[in-house]
């Protein structure tokens, strides 16, 4: 009887080698595709949930006649007049965890947000879901203050900082007076040269055009440098978890345009880690592949009528869109960017942008 042998049918290890040759070929033109998606779908997203928070803040000051959320004289005045030691700091009352926290104000009114008493689980929600930007993967351990540090370990950093330029009162006699808080700062002019329009009150009526002025944007609040005296130094990170807060606190900031020790996430020595531009279109080749800052990076903003922009690192050093409309800003007290950014936008004629008094002028 003969034995039929069954032809085995096998690849060669020149097949083999040809077949994952071209899969590794496949997988090096379509994976910069995909990450392109993956960036512009996080940004998508983000643009989605500032929009949002945007118009429930719109919300806000339409009921609470034209006062804008995140100001202690404002949201943050339940805070105000009573005695929150250390002892007492884990539970609050209402919704903000801070005097500068606008996220609390929306949550637990606007958005129907069932609001725990105690701060910890409170502070959570507003570092997730529309409050995140999905982009932000930042943590840092709490800087203290008052509080107990070991009620805040190392968590998300908030992802949206609002204006804390557009929160503050023009002079100390038009601030509410709290006795109780003589240390929570509610009248501030940073950088020093820098004025608010006079009688500036924190309300939407007051800022300018509103589709023209931010309400907030990507960042990291707080970031210092390790030696603030040299721009070049490591850059520290933690959030100020100290329910009086200070200087916008975990929640506000100044913006990209003033000071280089006060410009905070929007800082760029440090370009590995992108605290503010974390959003970027295009992609990044050869140099730009190891951290440079390329001319795609930017952050997203969202604006006091509601809409979302993406804007390029150089375009958000514009003033204008910053600061309430009237506010004089010093000369020296835009950062070097800044200036850039303006010399660039009118060209030779940058002086002039300034008055006899070398302040810029916010016009709109």
């Amino acid at each position: 009887m003969k034995h039929r042998h069954r032809k085995v049918i096998a690849f060669t290890l020149v097949e083999l080698l040809v077949v994952v040759s071209i899969i590794a070929l496949l997988i090096s033109i379509l994976l910069p595709s995909l990450q392109r998606a993956r960036d512009q779908a996080k940004q998508v997203k983000c643009l989605a949930h500032q929009s949002g928070l945007a118009k429930a803040a719109i919300s806000y000051t339409t009921e609470e006649n034209d006062w804008i959320p995140g100001s202690p004289g404002t949201s943050g005045s339940m805070l105000l007049g009573k005695d929150w030691g250390a002892a007492n700091v884990v539970d609050l009352p209402r919704n903000a965890v801070q005097v500068y926290d606008w996220m609390g104000a929306l949550a637990g009114v606007q958005m129907s947000f069932s609001m725990p008493a105690n701060r910890v689980q409170r502070w959570k929600i507003l570092v997730e879901g529309i409050f995140e930007c999905p982009s932000n993967r930042f943590t840092a351990p709490s800087w203290g203050g008052t509080d107990p540090e070991q009620l805040f370990p190392n968590q998300k950093l908030v992802s949206y900082n609002m204006m804390r330029n557009m929160l503050w009162w023009e002079n100390a006699d038009d601030t509410p007076s709290f006795p109780n808080n003589t240390d929570v700062v509610m009248h501030r002019t940073i950088p020093d040269g820098s004025l608010l329009p006079p009688g500036y009150a924190p309300k939407i009526n007051q800022v300018g055009q509103p589709s023209e002025k931010v309400f907030i944007s990507d960042g990291s609040r707080f970031t210092k440098l390790e030696n603030e005296s040299d721009l070049n130094s490591p850059v520290i990170l933690d959030y100020d978890s100290d329910w009086k807060a200070g200087f916008g606190g975990a929640f506000a900031d100044g913006g990209p345009t003033v000071q280089s020790r006060y410009t905070r996430s929007f800082r760029l020595n440090e370009p590995s880690k992108f605290f503010a531009y974390r959003h970027r279109k295009g992609r990044k080749t050869g140099a730009q592949s190891q951290g440079a800052l390329d001319k795609s990076n930017g952050l997203v903003a969202a604006f006091w009528d509601g809409h979302g922009e993406w804007m390029t690192a150089a375009k958000s050093r514009l003033p204008d869109r910053w600061w309430p409309k009237g506010t004089k800003i010093g000369l020296g007290d835009f950062n070097a960017r800044t200036r850039d950014a303006l010399i660039d936008s009118v060209g030779v004629g940058y002086l002039s942008l300034f008055d006899s008094n070398n302040q810029y002028n916010v016009r709109r």
